[in-house]
């Protein structure tokens, strides 16, 4: 059924992400050097993918090895982890204790909703799916199995940090069996000695990589009706599916009076209220309401970075949503009730499918990403850019140039790719474009420069940035600074950029 949903998506092309990644040198082969640099909590890889997720590394690896330059694999990968996180999803549920026909309804609903297509057809996401898969196999094992279940939650750390939200689900599910959990909360410590060690090396690397927006962002109090509005959006994305897009830029809001603030505020203490009773009354479901509150903190912008929303953070969220609200309407179901009610899941379930394939399609390019973004958000970034890009062909450079500097307005600094991206190749030398991008590396430097630590990687293109500027003497410091620290593969490339900034600095000084 999985592969059927995602028929359009099984072609599609690597995009965003996936060519950083899979291009990787260290990923290209498993040579002990190579996996020395992947499992190096301060190695290439971590910073490049900001992230440290060795074990989501090696996977790619292996599917480097096995599928080379041909995408099919690497989607029907992806396709099948999540067939497989369904039935995970439905034997938890199985132990709520809910009967098997909830049960497997929980499952179904996971498998075809519309907003996992962002973390199922994305190849880069296989860190999500393996995440999910080994985390969930370590609540269903906690119990009989607790070392081994303790070893599968390290490891679905080392896939993807949001794994960490299975935590208080286990915490919950001890809490809720009382006296027979005493043994529980001694693995549970192990549980957050690990979440603790994996933390520390993960934030470095995301905070090394500038994907942290504090210095740009309001104050928290300002943020807190933005945190509250996320919720309530992901809430309806969550139970409905509407709202599903790619590239999400809702505009934060200018008071807690809007409505989707106030929604969210009616929700989330409802929420509280509910997980709260169940607490007291040591019920089960208590766990589920936890894991959905537990996914959502992480991505909720209380600590605010790039990428405020994307359907893709629903994966780890979406489980405890399922298994609070069926094991709140569980009582109510029973009975005669659930012979209609059945009719009308099946048919949810059946609109979600056609809904999870058109989702899918999104994916089968990366002219069709943007324009599923443009279409939900057209203010936004993506649309503006897309503007751009028309209007540059067209031959209105003025209006392509205003789309830009919106665009620009909007958080978009990627000068490099403007500067190279063949459809603005007639606005190079107009004033207002070399202002423009400019001002974004002006920008990028100065986050770039403002971050407490630079790999290699960073120093050398923060040298090409300075060298195409002109600024000679800054990017001969940075290719000095790229040498004393990179890897011995890479001294020859620096050494050239190194030269190439050393002549081009000497002949500025004789002119």
């Amino acid at each position: 059924m999985a592969l059927l949903l995602y028929a359009p998506a099984l072609d599609g092309p690597f995009l965003s992400d996936d060519w950083p990644v899979l291009q990787d040198p260290a990923l290209q082969s498993l040579e002990w050097e190579n996996l020395a640099e992947i499992l190096d909590p301060r190695g290439g890889p971590a910073a490049r993918t900001a992230n440290y997720a060795p074990l989501h590394l090696l996977a790619h690896a292996l599917e480097i090895r096995w599928f080379g330059a041909e995408t099919r694999g690497y989607h029907v990968v992806n396709v099948l982890i999540h067939a497989l996180n369904a039935l995970l999803l439905m034997l938890l549920l199985r132990t709520g204790p809910l009967p098997w026909s909830l049960a497997a309804l929980g499952g179904a609903f996971f498998l075809v909703h519309p907003a996992n297509v962002e973390a199922v057809a994305w190849i880069f996401q296989l860190k999500t799916q393996l995440a999910f898969a080994l985390a969930a196999s370590a609540l269903l094992l906690r119990e009989g199995r607790p070392a081994l279940a303790a070893l599968l939650f390290a490891a679905a750390l080392l896939c993807k940090i949001s794994a960490v939200a299975v935590l208080p689900v286990a915490a919950a599910l001890a809490w809720s069996r009382g006296r027979r959990a005493h043994r529980d909360w001694a693995w549970l410590g192990v549980w957050l000695v690990l979440a603790l060690a994996v933390a520390v090396p993960e934030l470095a690397a995301f905070r090394h990589a500038g994907e942290f927006r504090a210095a740009d962002a309001a104050p928290l109090g300002q943020r807190l009706p933005f945190v509250v509005e996320i919720a309530a959006r992901y809430a309806v994305l969550g139970l409905t599916s509407l709202g599903a897009s790619s590239f999400h830029e809702p505009e934060p809001p200018e008071s807690w009076l809007e409505p989707w603030p106030l929604a969210g505020l009616a929700l989330l203490s409802v929420v509280a209220l509910r997980t709260l009773r169940a607490l007291a009354g040591r019920r089960p479901e208590a766990a589920w309401w936890l894991w959905c509150a537990a996914g959502f903190l992480p991505v909720s912008q209380l600590f605010a970075f790039r990428f405020p929303m994307a359907d893709r953070y629903l994966y780890f969220m979406l489980p405890g949503l399922i298994g609070a609200l069926l094991l709140a309407a569980e009582p109510w179901l029973r009975g005669g009730r659930r012979l209609p009610l059945a009719a009308l899941a099946a048919l949810a379930l059946l609109g979600l499918s056609a809904h999870t394939t058109q989702r899918a399609a999104v994916w089968s390019s990366g002219e069709a990403l943007v324009r599923d973004a443009a279409s939900h958000y057209p203010g936004g970034v993506q649309a503006q850019l897309l503007r751009a890009t028309e209007r540059a062909r067209g031959g209105d450079p003025e209006g392509a140039l205003a789309a830009l500097e919106a665009a620009a307005a909007g958080g978009f600094g990627d000068f490099e790719t403007l500067r190279s991206d063949p459809s603005f190749r007639a606005l190079h030398g107009r004033p207002r474009f070399e202002a423009l991008t400019a001002r974004m590396a002006d920008a990028w430097i100065a986050r770039t420069e403002a971050r407490p630590s630079l790999g290699s990687a960073d120093l050398r293109r923060l040298g090409r940035v300075h060298a195409g500027r002109g600024d000679h003497a800054r990017a001969l410091d940075a290719f000095e600074r790229a040498l004393a620290i990179a890897p011995a593969e890479e001294e020859a490339e620096i050494r050239v950029e190194l030269l190439r900034a050393r002549g081009a600095l000497e002949r500025g000084r004789g002119q």
